[in-house]
């Protein structure tokens, strides 16, 4: 299937995809990202709230097979399998909608879209606080107004500003962890922290059932709803744009020049064989320790070019 292909949606229809219209390999990309994602969502799911926003956990608490597992899911799976299903997202915004011309398109996209929202508006405050398909929705919504922009207008705006994040990423890791020691004092003071105390007793509200785990629940999702998500818009929607504009310039399709996927194999292997070797000086270390001066964290802040 070429990369001006299209998804032909029947007179009445909901938007329901044929057999032969399916991109099988976009398909198989959007399962191992999901699974990814499920990978790092695996210890939010377990671990109450307070613990995965504390700097880190109460001394003594991991394991070494717990700091092995971390370093596997950091280095692996955490933000490259967001970055990809996001970049695939955007693809399926113009999958299912098409040109903006396309009205009827359009309207099947838009309920679409809501309905995802519905969903995750009620699974995130309903169910687990870190459900992520609101945000998705309505950067989808934002997404819609730029589906018609050619491959090279969407690959220059969103690749720029998704760059930009990567280097304020980076440079902002790096520069956390070389702070001097007044400073590093008094954020390492201002950080959430995390106590066997503090952690018990969040567990015991939930597990205590109606009504006191769901609004502990609905607390924290709204929290992030209000906190969190909002600055995530410029984040997933330029990474959507790129992968839209990967998508219509046929890169996903395997029809760019092979330089260019050498170029992006190269440099998403760098970035991976060296945030895998700091990463694991600084988990071996132990706690508090970082003999690589910021460099492992430094190397997680270009984990998009791992996904390209």
């Amino acid at each position: 299937m070429t990369a001006e292909a299209t998804i032909e949606v029947a007179p009445g229809a909901v938007g329901s995809v044929r057999e032969k219209d399916r991109i099988h390999n976009l398909d198989l990309l959007r399962g191992w990202a999901i699974l990814g994602i499920l990978a790092v969502n695996a210890m939010a799911f377990a671990w109450p709230v307070e613990l995965m926003m504390a700097e880190a956990p109460p001394p003594g608490e991991l394991s070494r097979a717990d700091v092995i597992g971390l370093w596997v899911t950091d280095v692996f799976f955490s933000d490259k399998m967001r970055t990809l299903f996001t970049m695939l997202f955007g693809v399926s915004v113009f999958l299912v909608g098409g040109e903006r011309r396309d009205e009827t398109r359009g309207k099947v996209l838009v309920r679409r879209l809501l309905w995802l929202g519905l969903f995750g508006l009620l699974h995130g405050a309903l169910l687990w606080y870190g459900d992520i398909l609101l945000h998705y929705a309505y950067c989808g919504l934002l997404l819609m107004l730029m589906r018609s922009w050619s491959a090279k207008r969407l690959l220059w705006v969103g690749g720029l500003i998704t760059l930009l994040w990567g280097v304020i990423a980076t440079l902002g890791y790096w520069g956390m962890a070389n702070l001097p020691p007044e400073f590093a004092e008094q954020m390492a003071a201002g950080r959430p922290t995390a106590t066997p105390e503090s952690i018990a007793a969040v567990v015991e509200i939930y597990r205590s059932g109606w009504p006191a785990g769901l609004i502990e629940n609905l607390k924290h999702w709204a929290m992030f709803q209000l906190m969190i998500s909002p600055f995530l818009i410029p984040i997933t929607v330029p990474l959507m744009m790129v992968g839209l504009g990967l998508f219509k310039s046929g890169y996903l399709s395997g029809k760019a020049p092979m330089w260019t996927y050498l170029l992006v194999l190269l440099a998403g292997g760098a970035n991976v064989v060296l945030f895998a070797v700091w990463g694991w000086q600084e988990a071996m270390a132990g706690e508090g320790v970082d003999p690589t001066g910021g460099l492992a964290d430094a190397a997680g802040g270009m984990a998009p070019l791992v996904r390209r």
